[in-house]
């Protein structure tokens, strides 16, 4: 039977590409979740800039100008600072998806060398075999012409 020598570095490659894979998708659902905040973020501007536009149709104090202008830029402000996390964000994903690949080739050394170990393992066990059996027909030749 065959066993693999370095069985448990191998296990050890494929424990790591596990746990790189759970940090590269626990990364994409941030990601995820902070585009989500942005697109609530630019919603909720965009919602504003229609109010704005339907009150101009009719007459309405000055000092509701100067709120929606303050909070347009509350809101230009947010989107500004969310960007820069979705940015940070998709960075981070991108690190964490360059780690588990580093990790998935890792492992897949190990398995084409695991591989191949026992390919030569069954090359050699199959030329034990015939050897075996050349060697019980050369027998049972011998003692049928005796």
């Amino acid at each position: 039977m065959f066993t693999f020598k370095l069985q448990s570095i191998l296990n050890y490659r494929q424990s790591i590409e596990e746990k790189k894979l759970l940090e590269f998708a626990a990364g994409q659902k941030r990601l995820k979740q902070e585009e989500h905040r942005l697109s609530k973020i630019r919603k909720e501007k965009t919602l504003l800039l229609e109010q704005w536009k339907t009150l101009q149709v009719t007459p309405f104090p000055a000092a509701d100008i100067s709120l929606f202008h303050a909070y347009h830029e509350t809101c230009k402000t947010k989107e500004i600072s969310q960007l820069e996390v979705v940015r940070l964000a998709g960075e981070e994903v991108q690190l964490l998806r360059e780690a588990l690949l580093e990790a998935v080739q890792k492992r897949k050394v190990m398995d084409n060398l695991s591989a191949g170990q026992e390919q030569d393992y069954q090359k050699k066990l199959a030329a034990r075999e015939r050897g075996i059996a050349d060697e019980t027909a050369v027998m049972r030749f011998i003692r049928k012409k005796k």
